[in-house]
């Protein structure tokens, strides 16, 4: 809510100021352009744990919210430790507890990438590269 009342704010400054609204939709384009780039950098982070990451075996036990956490998300126990999952849980109707399942394990950071959150990582990484490669070549054609 907080962002629309800012971007309402900036948008009544900016036609008090007298610019132009080409240079406003440029704007709000450039910054949709610059969020999507973080979301790559966010996705290509996430893929280089998934791929340091070693499979192993893993029990699904719960699904709840960890402390100081706005979202739930699913808990493993694998080799004897208990891992949250990297991103917040799905649905619970998606996991049945008890089951035994693969995950990939990231020592690192102590968390576990299940098949959800593997789909994620991919499935992200492939739609944020090609909306980027879209951006810079949308730019580069309208602005040679």
């Amino acid at each position: 809510m907080e962002f629309f009342a800012v971007l309402a704010v900036v948008v009544v400054l900016c036609i008090v100021l007298g610019v132009s609204a080409d240079i406003m939709v440029m704007g709000a384009a450039a910054l949709l352009a610059l969020i999507i780039f973080a979301m790559t950098v966010l996705f290509i982070f996430f893929t280089v744990r998934l791929l340091c990451s070693h499979r192993t075996k893993a029990v699904f036990l719960r699904v709840e919210r960890p402390d100081g956490q706005r979202f739930r998300c699913a808990y493993y126990e694998a080799g004897g430790s208990e891992y949250p999952c990297v991103f917040p849980s799905e649905p619970k109707i998606m996991y049945r507890e008890g089951k035994q399942c693969m995950v990939f394990l990231h020592k690192g950071s102590g968390k576990v990438f299940d098949r959800f959150a593997a789909t994620t990582c991919i499935l992200g990484l492939a739609l944020s590269l090609a909306i980027s490669a879209g951006i810079i070549y949308i730019g580069i054609v309208l602005f040679r």
